[in-house]
């Protein structure tokens, strides 16, 4: 019959087909396992419930204009400091027109967002002035400004969007 066959013999045998089999596994294992075993950053958040109440007696009060009229520097939102630390509170607006519309602090003109520190149970008051496109706006027309209130306090951040409607003179 022919030379008789030696099985552990060649470049693969039964034993190392086994070792290969079985090497092919585990890194495959390896594979699909190691991300979700390395952590290379974390971030881990504190997170705090507030019961929801009104605007003006949230931990940062906001009292927010009902009206406005086109064309008037006129007051859009009170923010009252509820902490008893400083705190930094910014206001900007958001809607599609924000580039023509501007806010006021104090009667003066600062654009589309402003900043200011409000001394714990003090508030700031920001104007808005809201131009009309067009005659027929000025004298019948509306439209709603959209704008963000935000606020730092002691790394502690809370985050409002709120809205004023503008009218015009016969409205």
């Amino acid at each position: 019959m022919g030379r008789p066959r030696d099985r552990g013999s060649g470049l693969v045998g039964p034993s190392m087909g086994w070792k290969i089999a079985i090497g092919c596994i585990g890194l495959a294992l390896l594979v699909t396992i190691q991300p979700a075993l390395t952590v290379t950053q974390a971030t881990l958040g504190r997170q705090a419930s507030m019961d929801v109440v009104a605007d003006e007696a949230g931990v940062v009060g906001l009292d927010v204009a009902s009206d406005q009229q086109f064309r008037q520097v006129e007051p859009m939102v009170d923010i009252t400091n509820q902490f008893g630390v400083p705190m930094t509170a910014s206001v900007e607006l958001t809607g599609n027109d924000a580039g023509s519309d501007l806010l006021f602090l104090d009667n003066t003109g600062v654009g589309s967002s402003v900043t200011v520190t409000i001394s714990p149970g003090s508030s700031e008051t920001i104007q808005i002035q809201v131009p009309c496109n067009g005659f027929l706006q000025c004298l019948f027309g509306s439209r709603t400004v959209t704008f963000e209130v935000s606020a730092v306090v002691e790394g502690t951040r809370a985050r409002a969007t709120r809205s004023v409607t503008v009218r015009g003179l016969w409205r």
